[in-house]
């Protein structure tokens, strides 16, 4: 337990430290890209997909659509922590990068039921 917890400390101090610095240009393209990845999300969502067809829809247009480094590297991240913790963090990280409050509700709701389908 205690070497999950300073796993989790790790990522998120590391995903804080590859934020710093960041001119106001790349602010606003990396405001942007976590919008649209929270579009993305509502885009699957919105679908008739199969679970396993959202996931490779949202993989898929991350790739294609997102191209600040600090979005994507949320993004990947998101992946290596535990799932009850990757929307809290992947929050923390875009409000972070962009320097103000963030939000995608369905984003929340993919995240809580990857957590409950464990």
């Amino acid at each position: 337990m205690q070497a999950g917890i300073s796993k989790l400390i790790l990522i998120y101090l590391a995903l804080l430290a590859a934020f710093i610095g960041y001119p106001p240009s790349l602010l606003a393209n990396s405001h942007q890209d976590f919008n649209t990845i929270c579009e993305i999300f509502t885009e699957s969502e919105n679908s008739s997909f199969t679970n396993e067809q959202k996931s490779d829809y949202i993989d898929d247009n991350v790739k294609k659509r997102i191209t600040s480094k600090d979005a994507l590297q949320a993004y990947s991240a998101m992946f290596q922590l535990d799932s009850g913790s990757r929307y809290d963090i992947f929050k923390k990280s875009a409000e972070y990068s962009t320097k103000h409050k963030w939000e995608c509700a369905v984003m929340k709701k993919v995240m809580s039921k990857a957590v409950s389908a464990r």
